[in-house]
């Protein structure tokens, strides 16, 4: 039967993921519908406990083994839709640990830039997503080829609903929807990184050439300026904001996220020092966080 496409969802703006990573020969080893089945399951899992929208996306990247090989990762990355806690994270790592992959551990990450949407959990409902190409809708999906793994596409008229796991309804993904309350909590996010990375930037009473170029990197002036942060006064407004409001707004992996982040600051001169990480554990616990999920998972990172 061709598969009939009904309308469209737009994805959520939040720019952290939680990223899964596996040998690309492997994973594709198992199947392409396998992996989806794989997202699929955590999507379930995940909503189930948190009644939170969801959207799984599937990317690639190289990657630097512990003998200094390049080989080929195959990715897959969830981005909630509102503030997920850590026992909700913990039943996506659960269906990732009973996979015959080889699946890293969670991290918490910035969206890659070529992912793409590949299933979404939305009031409850499993969504098989498209993505807006030149217009028309193309089903996007891995392929291996030797040992490069590639993205794919595929028009309505090219597949059948035989090639897609039953019972979802296809929707075209959207553009991200940017809404007042989103614009507002990623200016009170960047305020509150600024402020934080900033601080562990001078801690050691040092501030270094590389220290400098991290910071200008993460925060580019262009940035700064369209959130209205461009002078220290307004940083300033957006930071009250950020430090009375953020701890209950952030899920737990955005807040990981955020200490991801500190944790590269501290190491963007090469070295680690106590004060640095003084500041960065200080960050922590205004967001919340418990001493030992923060030492956890800087310890993935290290």
């Amino acid at each position: 039967m061709p598969v009939p496409i009904q309308g469209e969802i737009a994805l959520p703006t939040n720019p952290n993921c939680v990223l899964y990573a596996a040998p690309a020969a492997q994973a594709m080893d198992e199947g392409w519908t396998a992996l989806q089945r794989t997202a699929w399951s955590a999507l379930e899992q995940f909503y189930s406990s948190c009644g939170i929208d969801c959207v799984a996306y599937f990317g690639r990247r190289s990657w630097l083994d512990r003998r200094n090989h390049t080989v080929s990762q195959l990715l897959l990355m969830f981005v909630m839709d509102g503030p997920a806690s850590s026992s909700d994270l913990q039943l996506i790592e659960a269906v990732f640990k009973r996979s015959p992959v080889q699946w890293s551990v969670g991290a918490m990450e910035s969206m890659p830039q070529d992912a793409f949407p590949s299933l979404c959990v939305k009031s409850g409902k499993m969504y098989q997503l498209w993505s807006s190409i030149e217009g028309r809708p193309r089903y996007l999906r891995m392929k291996m080829a030797g040992d490069r793994l590639s993205i794919v596409g595929a028009s309505e008229d090219a597949v059948t609903t035989a090639d897609f796991l039953p019972y979802m309804k296809h929707v075209v993904a959207g553009r991200r929807r940017v809404r007042d309350e989103d614009w507002r909590m990623e200016r009170m996010r960047i305020a509150f990184a600024h402020h934080y990375s900033k601080a562990i930037m001078e801690a050691d009473g040092v501030i270094h050439a590389d220290e400098r170029e991290f910071m200008s990197r993460v925060f580019p002036p262009d940035v700064m300026e369209s959130m209205g942060m461009s002078d220290h006064e307004a940083r300033q407004v957006a930071l009250g904001e950020a430090m009375e409001q953020l701890p209950a707004l952030l899920g737990h992996h955005d807040k990981l996220a955020m200490v991801g982040l500190f944790f590269s600051v501290c190491h963007a001169d090469g070295n680690l020092d106590a004060r640095e990480m003084r500041v960065l554990k200080d960050a922590a616990s205004v967001l919340g966080l418990d001493g030992n999920e923060v030492v956890a998972y800087l310890t993935r990172l290290w």
